[in-house]
């Protein structure tokens, strides 16, 4: 089935065994071939097609709760919306295989505009259509809602509410930020903060 091979510095090296024991945990078929994601998502993904279709492997989480947190909302996507998304999006916490947890999802149909053969290609008219669909997708993206503003939390595998709201998150997070910033170097200035401040108070009924 070939060596090992390195396909990206995050995921390090994976064998064609490791592969298959990666689909066999999901009854996905044998592997085939395994190809390099050339752009994006900081090297977490990588091609894989079996005997049973084209997949995307993810790999190396950078938070325990980053691959949960996005089958979530795929799968609520899925259910709730006409937006198409690798569902399923499969999670297995398990690290017996890679020495990381990881999740298999379908590989959605398409190409990237990140690559720059495809992107020399695109036409004005291309550009404006791909917009285009970016936007009927947002919208749509936007009908998924829920009862209350909240975050994924890992343990209860659902959405809990903000403690003081919306606007009260967000605030808080901006000036977490702000504070960070402050104590990194003398570049963030008291202009700054007092602009900050002022787009914070412009945006209050909006956040409300």
């Amino acid at each position: 089935m070939g060596s090992e091979r390195e396909y990206s510095k995050r995921l390090g090296t994976i064998s064609p065994d490791q592969f298959q024991a990666a689909l066999e945990r999901f009854g996905l078929g044998d592997f085939v071939r395994a190809e390099l994601v050339p752009s994006g998502l900081f090297g977490q993904n990588v091609f894989v097609t079996s005997s049973q279709g084209e997949f995307v492997l993810r790999g190396v989480p950078h938070y325990p709760w980053q691959f949960p947190t996005e089958r979530f909302f795929v799968e609520r996507m899925h259910e709730r919306t006409q937006v198409l998304v690798p569902y399923p999006y499969l999670l297995e916490p398990a690290t017996d295989i890679f020495g990381w947890s990881f999740a298999i999802m379908p590989r959605l149909a398409g190409v990237s505009v990140m690559d720059e053969a495809v992107a020399a290609e695109l036409t004005d008219a291309d550009k404006a259509a791909i917009a285009q669909a970016m936007a009927r997708a947002l919208v749509e993206m936007q009908s998924l809602t829920w009862e209350y503003a909240g975050k994924y939390d890992l343990e209860m595998d659902g959405v809990y509410p903000f403690e003081n709201g919306y606007r009260a998150w967000v605030v808080e997070r901006i000036r977490t930020k702000l504070h960070k910033s402050l104590g990194h170097n003398d570049h963030t200035i008291e202009s700054d903060v007092r602009w900050i401040e002022s787009v914070v108070a412009e945006a209050s009924l909006a956040l409300e």
